[in-house]
């Protein structure tokens, strides 16, 4: 029997979206066990104090902590773990192209595929796999038509830290109200407008739903490739 590499990716896929999901899930919960932990705090700072000036200054103090915990933390948190994930499926899809070369090819000597993938980009592996490795993808479009938009929208974190002041050119600008807006629609209202034109990721279900559309179309990537080995 031919040695077959994208079955061990499949395995190893696997176990790596599980711990993928666990610490986003994990990190999450520790935010959360955090900002009652301060809620908790204030509630026991403040009993039997009946002094303005003290209670002004123990909330003062308690405010601070509150912007860090409960707008700061999840700021980054949820942004640079959507960051996380896509650069994990943009990874991985790159590294299926490159497998299913050499695998399709382990099956078809006869006609090998001599081209290689022009970058890691997620359009040109999408491209790759299906001009050179001649796979059809039509019945995940949906999952793909996602993803695509999930780039744009990786690309507004990446360039422009989610702040319209960023982008000057009124043709760009409108175009990333337009990703954040179909962001919205198919992901039940996730990004909000925090002040004047800078968004943010409102909770970390975007991120889980994210994940799940990149298992699911890695994984149907795999299997396509294995069709065409038999």
């Amino acid at each position: 029997m031919k040695f077959k590499r994208l079955p061990y990716l499949k395995r190893l896929l696997r176990l790596r979206l599980e711990t993928l999901n666990d610490y986003i899930d994990e990190s999450h919960e520790n935010l959360i066990a955090k900002q009652q932990s301060l809620d908790y705090k204030l509630d026991n700072a403040l009993e039997g104090i009946d002094d303005s000036d003290n209670t002004q200054n123990i909330i003062d103090n308690h405010l601070d902590e509150n912007l860090k915990y409960f707008k700061d933390f999840p700021s980054y948190f949820n942004e640079s773990s959507f960051l996380i994930v896509y650069s994990f499926l943009e990874a991985n899809l790159a590294r299926i192209c490159k497998l299913a070369r050499l695998d399709i090819n382990t099956y078809n000597p006869k006609a090998p595929i001599i081209t290689l993938p022009k970058s890691s980009y997620l359009q040109d592996s999408k491209k790759y796999l299906v001009t050179d490795c001649g796979l059809s993808l039509k019945s995940k479009e949906n999952v793909w038509r996602k993803l695509d938009n999930l780039r744009d929208f990786r690309n507004f974190i990446a360039h422009n830290n989610l702040d319209l002041k960023q982008t000057k050119n009124l043709t760009e600008k409108a175009k990333k109200k337009n990703t954040v807006n179909y962001i919205n629609r198919v992901f039940k209202k996730c990004v909000i407008i925090d002040n004047a034109e800078k968004y943010k990721i409102e909770n970390h279900q975007l991120i889980l739903d994210t994940l799940k559309l990149t298992e699911e179309y890695l994984f149907y990537v795999i299997e396509q490739v294995l069709k065409k080995c038999k």
